[in-house]
């Protein structure tokens, strides 16, 4: 079972107003609004250590319940977090955080400087010991003398409720590092003071914002506002109106008890079930049984964003659903989507292309060129498996379903689809390589480590050949 919100919100679109659904995984960010969200994926949160930030559905969870000293604002800003101040030497190389005062852990226990000291030696350690680097912490003076997590010599230190960083080398972009969940400062009596090893991975003691009302192994998960932590920290922006729509709906009692509880806090639920065949049978999908029958979400704003928890988990199906209700309502709607990866104006085999494919390996997904993208204007495009497989079919729907006047008839390939401003943005290709290949390794390892299918190791094999010669 799939959970997400139905958000809405105001955006100017440069040429005109489209009418387009936007889902969002259930509220992390605004700190100061919700009393309790409630989490559903395809699959739980495997774990609640913070060493295992990789996978989304991790970071959606413990983003909500772990704080890093320093965070990034909606302006790419850097901001305060348990950290209420920062500064750093003129060479870069050394740099000092002032700790926030009367900040505890769920459990009681003050956030203080020792506690954020050993969390990060702990993940230091790990790093270590694992062979991992990330361009970060291995640059810390001694590091590579640490025998254990609680060693020392690392160039980490307390004076009074300020936290102090040496490194060997400059690090000009630590406040923005900084603000990784990898880095969240967690109880030290969570993990073992000298192995680092993790206690408890169903379990969790807060330092953030939320707590979780119980272990990750239950569903829907359950997180409470903290009464007790007195930091403001997210956006002050309140949400209009909040629907939750549960996608692949198969009578779940654990959908059931959802509706019920958000019925408390006038929220409601959509429950959206899956059309056989879909997305190959035209018929099935705009017959009586198809599209007809899911659920009309009720939305007054021009512009909706959708955003999901994991892939296939339902994000486009609502959306041509409600691109079709809407055509019955004379209406005319229509979608196109923000695509982080794979970058589609990087070549095919760039580390970043590939670090994407190491990240969905489980999955299935690969990049490929797009041949329709190729047909129509002769540019070579990076696009993936799913995007070019269901291209022809969701062509055929959008035939079917809008105006001849509709701007998605314009689409000539999946990357007109896409929204992609990566390349643009990158002012240091050679490190984004080198980070790139750090991260394909890094998978690499927690597939084998998570003891995944042979083919999914094999496929990560190919990939790594690519990156090392």
């Amino acid at each position: 079972m799939a959970t997400v919100e139905l958000n809405q919100v105001d955006l100017n679109h440069k040429n005109k107003y489209l009418r387009i659904l936007i889902l969002i995984i259930i509220c992390t960010g605004c700190m100061d609004h919700k009393k309790e969200i409630y989490f559903g994926f395809n699959e739980n949160p495997y774990s609640t250590d913070s060493y295992d930030y990789d996978a989304y559905v991790n970071q959606v969870y413990q983003s909500a319940i772990y704080g890093t000293l320093l965070s990034g604002n909606s302006s790419n800003e850097i901001a305060p977090a348990l950290a209420k101040s920062w500064r750093q030497s003129s060479d870069f190389k050394e740099w000092e955080l002032d700790l926030n005062e009367n900040l505890f852990f769920s459990n009681g226990d003050t956030i203080d400087c020792l506690s954020a000291k050993k969390s990060l030696q702990r993940i230091s350690f790990l790093m270590k010991s694992k062979g991992s680097r990330d361009g970060f912490l291995e640059y810390l003076v001694n590091f590579e003398k640490m025998k254990n997590a609680n060693d020392n010599v690392l160039g980490i230190s307390c004076h009074g409720n300020t936290i102090r960083f040496v490194f060997q080398i400059p690090m000009k972009d630590f406040a923005s590092k900084i603000t990784f969940g990898l880095y969240s400062i967690v109880h030290p009596k969570s993990f073992d003071s000298e192995s680092g090893v993790w206690f408890d991975k169903s379990n969790s003691i807060s330092s953030f914002s939320y707590v979780s009302s119980r272990d990750i192994n239950n569903e829907p998960i359950s997180l409470v506002l903290r009464k007790d932590f007195n930091l403001k920290i997210g956006h002050d922006k309140k949400f209009e109106k909040i629907d939750i729509v549960i996608t692949r709906y198969k009578n779940e009692n654990s959908g059931k008890v959802l509706e019920k509880e958000m019925k408390k806090k006038n929220i409601k639920v959509y429950f959206s079930k899956t059309i056989k065949d879909y997305p190959n049978d035209l018929d099935e999908i705009l017959g009586q049984k198809g599209f007809i029958e899911q659920p009309y979400i009720q939305t007054n704003k021009k512009i909706n964003v959708v955003i999901g928890a994991v892939a296939n988990s339902g994000k486009m199906g609502i959306c041509l659903a409600q691109i079709f209700l809407d055509s019955k309502n004379k209406i005319n709607s229509g979608y196109f989507k923000s695509e982080t990866f794979p970058v589609f104006n990087l070549p095919l085999n760039h580390p970043i292309n590939l670090a994407y494919e190491a990240a969905t390996a489980d999955i299935g997904d690969k990049n490929i060129i797009d041949p329709y993208h190729k047909k129509a204007y002769g540019i070579t495009a990076i696009n993936y498996n799913r995007d070019i497989e269901n291209f022809k079919i969701l062509k055929k729907i959008i035939n079917k379903i809008i105006s001849k006047k509709n701007k998605m008839h314009e689409y000539k390939s999946p990357t007109d689809m896409g929204i992609n401003t990566v390349k643009s943005s990158i002012i240091n290709e050679e490190k984004i390589k080198e980070a790139a290949r750090k991260e394909i390794i890094k998978r690499h390892k927690k597939y084998i480590e998570k003891k995944e299918k042979r083919e999914v190791i094999e496929r990560m094999e190919k990939i790594l050949k690519k990156i090392i010669p």
